[in-house]
């Protein structure tokens, strides 16, 4: 099977809330996921108690299941993270995620392929909840690795070439800042 034929269409997305990003954080410890960098998104679920409650269930839950699946828009101006809670508190939502603006956030939870979710209201960061209840939960994307490179390249060569960079220059600059972006990401507490 090719890369390609894991990408299709689907109109039955846009039925499930989309539920907004409050804020952001990664979060490294050198007893989670061999220290490598978490990200972290606080969702607004003031008007979404039930997600509020299916991920609370979920905190203290061992065999808890949830499925995810990357997707953007046809423009790559946005990617979608769809999120199934399975058990023991079923609910389905979608993360939005801007894919210039959160580009930092969206590499890194492709190539940790791990997130916390926490609830939360507008004005919430994460120095400010600390002691707030999160869900860790797995995001496999290694099908989706090869494409959000294509657009993370694409995005930041229209990037520099609004501001005035040759395409070539654009193209070096982009290799280059994703060199320098991937020494950051990778980096590991130990």
């Amino acid at each position: 099977m090719n890369f390609s034929d894991k990408w299709h269409s689907d109109k039955n997305i846009t039925s499930y809330p989309r539920i907004d990003l409050v804020s952001d954080a990664v979060i490294s410890t050198k007893h989670r996921a061999g220290g490598k960098a978490i990200p972290l998104v606080i969702l607004d679920t003031s008007n979404h108690p039930d997600i509020r409650e299916s991920i609370k269930m979920h905190e203290g839950c061992i065999k808890g299941h949830v499925n995810t699946l990357w997707g953007k828009t046809i423009t790559n101006k946005y990617m979608i993270l769809h999120i199934n809670f399975l058990d023991p508190a079923p609910c389905a939502f979608n993360i939005l995620f801007d894919s210039f603006k959160n580009a930092g956030l969206i590499d890194i939870i492709i190539k940790s392929q791990l997130l916390y979710i926490q609830p939360g209201v507008p004005g919430d960061r994460l120095k400010n909840t600390m002691d707030e209840g999160r869900l860790q939960i797995e995001v496999p994307s290694t099908h989706f690795l090869e494409e959000w490179l294509k657009i993370f390249t694409k995005i930041h060569v229209k990037h520099f070439r609004k501001e005035g960079f040759s395409k070539k220059a654009a193209e070096t600059l982009t290799r280059e800042f994703h060199k320098e972006w991937g020494v950051i990401r990778d980096l590991r507490i130990k």
